[in-house]
C-alpha cells in the first residue's frame, strides 16, 4: 500500500486551541481517514497543529474523504480567527484558503511586496498566489 497525505499547518489562538482540536477530530473522524497531528507550541501568540490526512490512492473514495476533511480543518481554523499557515507557507495547495484569511487587501499587499522584491517573478512561480 503506497499512501499519501495532504499536510496542513493550522492554528488559533492558545485560548481556542481546545475547540480547534475538537473540531479537526470530528471532521477526521467523519472523513474515516487516518492522520498524523503534531501540535507544535514554541509560536508566541498562537499554536499550530501539523496535520497529515493520509490516503491510499488506490482506494476508491479515500482521495476525495482525506481533501473535504482536510478543507474542513483549514475551514474550522479560520472560523475560530486563526491561521491556515504556521512557518512553513502556503504553496500551491493553500492559494485560496490564504486569500480567504487575509482577504483582498492583504492580498494586494503580499503581490506589491513580492512584485518589489522579484520584479521578474522569478522566485516560486504560482507558489503562495498568483501575480494577477
Amino acid at each position: 500500500m503506497d499512501l499519501d497525505a495532504f499536510v496542513t499547518e493550522h492554528g488559533a489562538e492558545w485560548n481556542r486551541l481546545q475547540v480547534l482540536a475538537g473540531r479537526r477530530r470530528r471532521k477526521l473522524t467523519a472523513a474515516e481517514v487516518d492522520y498524523i497531528v503534531r501540535l507544535e507550541t514554541g509560536v508566541i501568540n498562537r499554536a499550530v497543529y501539523q496535520t497529515a490526512v493520509l490516503y491510499d490512492p488506490a482506494v476508491d473514495g479515500e482521495f476525495e474523504r482525506a481533501n473535504q476533511a482536510f478543507r474542513d480543518i483549514l475551514a474550522a481554523g479560520l472560523s475560530l480567527g486563526g491561521t491556515v499557515t504556521g512557518e512553513h507557507g502556503v504553496g500551491k495547495i493553500k492559494q485560496e484558503w490564504l486569500a480567504r484569511e487575509i482577504g483582498p487587501v492583504g492580498m494586494r499587499v503580499h503581490r506589491a511586496i513580492k512584485a518589489a522584491l522579484d520584479p521578474a517573478n522569478l522566485f516560486n512561480p504560482g507558489s503562495m498566489f498568483s501575480m494577477s
